[in-house]
């Protein structure tokens, strides 16, 4: 046997790495040892998978590839997933789309059910990550599986399409973070960005085993010797690297796959509070505010967070040992492997940051390979908290959330469990008794509410009183239920006053103390705005946010560079100077006599009031003299600009109305909402109409509507397109 010496610099800065080479050659000669000098038979490299040049890997390592098999074919299967080649035509955030026409199976999906939860990825996050996606999978994938691209061949990849919709275990295939490996939830699809584990006759407690396996330190050791270069910035974990993973095959004891489980669900706890997420519940300030100020329930938060990440922390301590005896390592190397992967911080698993999937596909933005693919989350700071609240106060306002939940959380379902299919609507929705969407006629009652044994779930007959729902008349707070606000000072539907009414519902009579303490945080210490909630609302930016409302909003809203808000503000001026009047439309209230309504029933009314307004002044200030003559002159020049606007608001709405705005929710909201880019104050709508003028987006529904011509003739030689529009090419 003959051996190499091998000398390692990677962990001196590169200024450095000189020096530290010359000094570690000097020990070699001195006979000296040295934890970065190695000694190595070149033909061990062999006992590794690939025979990576990994020499600094111990014996002890390499020893675990002799005698465990490897994972394909023992604890599981490994496939990549779904390329679409085109997500911003193929895929929607979850939110985007119609509940009742979600999916979850082939047979849903040629039965009106065609969006299927799709995991592609995503940012770090072990053990859970919410599955945020949709895709376009109507007709088992019709229009994906004719999707050509400009050289006649097939763009898209839907491969091993026999693994869709089966639970298992997924992770983005590219990251700058570790191995962060997630439950995928029964009646999904995965993409080629998420690679996915599946077990044999997906059986649950071997899924969860298998996950407490790869997410230990151990595996990060092991797959650190067959990444082709494992310390560089983006990592990617590819199928056939997780395949050869060596893995024992006797399965793993009930008890530690409970302690993966335990795992699951503190990862989860963190998307009880998202919006965004399936498992929303309540806005965090809702789960200690309602009897103490903001700052103090904020304070309880923090605290209760980094209890969360300490016992996270402490399971996956735990579970690295169990896997150590599971493999038989010895001690020595547990300990240059604890140092290696805890150091002196956490636990990766209580790690709540990282980066996510490099995007490749032709997506929204054609982004670079380089780029990740989704935005990173904001970050529950105090005025981040605020602003989810009085967020969550407008969604109470238009009838998406239950407010009653804020103050009785037995109204609250169970959550469905981690393999189980994700709901259609978040825990907190406000449902009617069929579990989609209430209306002003059928809004669940309190009593099939409290029935209810989780979120995918409905009560039974019989087991709760009374008919199972109440009137509009019956809820506690008022329901936008034509999706249709305004920002109009005594206006029946005044924004403002429909957030107070929230406020007032939850916080009672301290709701106006909330409120103001609620504002000094968004202006944050020394700055200025915004100086009320309506100036928040109507787009002042919150000196601690850096954001107006609707700008957060759309942020908040954006996930895998789907730019996805649901609330819309059309203001009657855009630029920099703020509106002086706002209507705000609720998406998943959208019909195609919205606009019609809105010219007739608001901006109109509001045009003819100020127009009155106007005549008042000006026949007062004929009759005035002096000061006060001047001053309604004043006052009617400010008056003037406001009919002006609002005339210039209401013409253009008429002339959006009147092309036929018919909004399709499969379209996705940015294509929904292009065609109002004009009276948006946000530069998306804007750039994706003009593609949509361009021809770039015919397979929009809108574009048929608009465009019929153009788009009937590309239907005759483009089958995917035909597909799209319904039409036999």
């Amino acid at each position: 046997m003959s051996t190499s010496v091998f000398i390692r610099a990677h962990d001196a800065a590169p200024a450095e790495k000189a020096g530290a080479l010359v000094g570690r050659i000097r020990a070699l000669r001195e006979g000296a040892d040295h934890e970065q000098v190695f000694s190595v038979d070149p033909e061990q490299f062999s006992a590794v998978p690939g025979s990576p040049f990994a020499y600094w890997v111990s014996d002890a390592i390499r020893d675990i590839f002799r005698r465990f098999p490897p994972l394909e074919g023992n604890a599981g299967t490994v496939r990549v997933g779904l390329q679409t080649s085109d997500d911003f035509r193929f895929v929607r955030a979850w939110w985007e789309v119609a509940p009742e026409r979600i999916g979850y199976s082939p047979e849903d999906t040629l039965t009106g059910r065609g969006w299927v939860h799709f995991a592609k990825g995503g940012s770090y996050s072990p053990y859970y990550a919410d599955v945020h996606l949709v895709v376009n999978w109507w007709g088992k994938g019709a229009e994906i599986k004719n999707f050509f691209g400009p050289n006649r061949r097939l763009a898209s990849r839907p491969q091993n399409e026999e693994f869709y919709f089966r639970p298992g275990l997924t992770w983005p295939r590219r990251t700058t973070s570790g191995l962060s490996v997630r439950t995928l939830p029964v009646g999904s699809v995965f993409s080629d960005k998420g690679p996915t584990l599946f077990a044999e006759q997906d059986a649950l407690l071997a899924l969860i085993g298998t996950q407490a396996i790869l997410q230990s330190s151990l595996a990060t050791a092991l797959i650190a010797t067959m990444l082709p270069a494992a310390t560089a910035a983006a990592r990617s974990y590819e199928v056939g690297i997780v395949q050869k993973l060596p893995v024992p095959q006797s399965a793993p004891a009930q008890t530690w796959a409970d302690h993966a489980a335990r795992a699951i669900d503190l990862q989860r706890q963190r998307d009880l509070t998202d919006d965004t997420s399936h498992c929303f519940q309540t806005p965090s300030l809702t789960l200690v505010s309602t009897t103490v100020v903001i700052r103090e329930g904020a304070a309880k938060l923090a605290e209760a967070e980094v209890q969360r990440l300490e016992r996270l922390g402490h399971l996956q301590r735990d579970l690295d040992e169990r896997v150590f005896d599971l493999y038989g390592l010895p001690e020595s190397e547990r300990e240059r492997i604890r140092a290696e992967v805890y150091g002196t911080g956490p636990s990766p698993a209580a790690s709540t940051g990282g980066e996510d999937e490099a995007s490749s596909d032709r997506d929204a933005e054609n982004a670079s390979a380089d780029e990740d693919d989704e935005d990173a989350a904001v970050p529950e700071d105090l005025p981040t908290r605020v602003a989810n609240l009085l967020m969550w106060c407008v969604g109470v306002a238009f009838g998406r959330w239950d407010v009653r939940m804020a103050r009785d959380p037995s109204l609250i379902p169970a959550l469905q469990g981690p393999f189980e299919r994700l709901p259609r609507l978040a825990p907190a929705a406000l449902v009617g008794p069929d579990g989609l969407a209430a209306t002003r006629d059928r809004i669940a009652s309190e009593a099939w509410l409290r029935a209810r044994p989780s979120v995918i779930e409905l009560p039974q007959e019989g087991s709760y009183e009374g008919p199972g729902w109440i009137t509009a008349e019956e809820y506690p707070v008022q329901v936008a239920w034509d999706g249709v606000l305004v920002d109009d000072p005594g206006h029946p539907k005044d924004i403002v006053e429909r957030v107070r009414e929230v406020l007032r519902y939850v916080w009672g009579d301290r709701a106006e103390e909330i409120e103001e303490e609620a504002l000094e945080i968004l202006r944050g210490e020394g700055g200025r705005s915004p100086t009320s909630l309506r100036e928040w609302l109507r787009g002042q930016k919150a000196s601690a946010l850096g954001k107006s409302f609707f700008e957060f909003h759309i942020q908040r809203y954006s996930k895998s560079r789907r730019k996805a808000p649901i609330y819309w503000q059309l203001v009657s001026r855009t630029g920099t100077r703020q509106p002086a009047y706002s209507v705000w439309l609720y998406y998943h209230r959208l019909s195609d006599d919205t606009l019609w309504s809105v010219v007739r029933e608001y901006v109109g009314p509001k045009r003819g009031l100020e127009e009155s307004r106007l005549e008042e002044l000006l026949e007062r200030a004929q009759g005035a003299e002096g000061a006060e003559k001047r001053r309604l002159e004043r006052e009617a020049e400010r008056v003037a600009e406001v009919v002006e606007d609002l005339r210039a608001f209401e013409d253009k709405l008429r002339r959006v109305a009147e092309r036929g705005y018919a909004p399709d929710l499969d379209d996705g909201v940015v294509i929904n909402l292009a065609p109002l880019h004009e009276v948006v104050a946000w530069a998306e709508p804007g750039k994706v109409w003009r593609k949509l003028e361009r021809g770039e987006y015919d397979w929009a529904k809108l574009a048929m509507r608009y465009w019929p011509d153009r788009v009937r003739e590309k239907c005759k030689t483009d089958k995917s397109l035909a597909i799209a529009h319904n039409i036999q090419p």
